[in-house]
């Protein structure tokens, strides 16, 4: 069910190791197991941004030790909403680092 979210040819970008890996969503949820075993999980949709037919989300799933920060463009489809693109990042609530700072940017267009 998760993997009909994405579109045939979604990509999923992310820095691993200070390098840009680029997986397809499909391998990406082809690489997901299920074990049988909950894992305890909260996620949340922080905001979607719609224009006609395409749209941006951020969601943020918080596991027990680790927060994944994710941003995707989606299109509306023939099937429905489709994620197109994701990138993502994670974020270690105990660890100090940068990234515990966030900064919101609002650009207001000037007629």
């Amino acid at each position: 069910m998760f993997s009909k979210a994405f579109a045939a040819r979604g990509q999923m970008l992310s820095i691993r190791r200070d390098t840009l890996s680029i997986t397809t969503l499909r391998d990406f949820t082809k690489g997901m197991k299920n074990t049988g075993i909950k894992e305890e999980t909260k996620s949340s949709v922080d905001f979607i941004t719609i224009y006609g037919n395409a749209a941006f989300a951020k969601i943020t799933l918080e596991l027990p030790n680790t927060y994944f920060h994710d941003l995707m463009s989606l299109l509306k489809t023939e099937n429905g909403w489709r994620i197109v693109w994701e990138i993502f990042s994670p974020e270690n609530p105990g660890k100090k680092n940068e990234l515990t700072t966030r900064c919101t940017m609002r650009v207001n267009k000037s007629k």
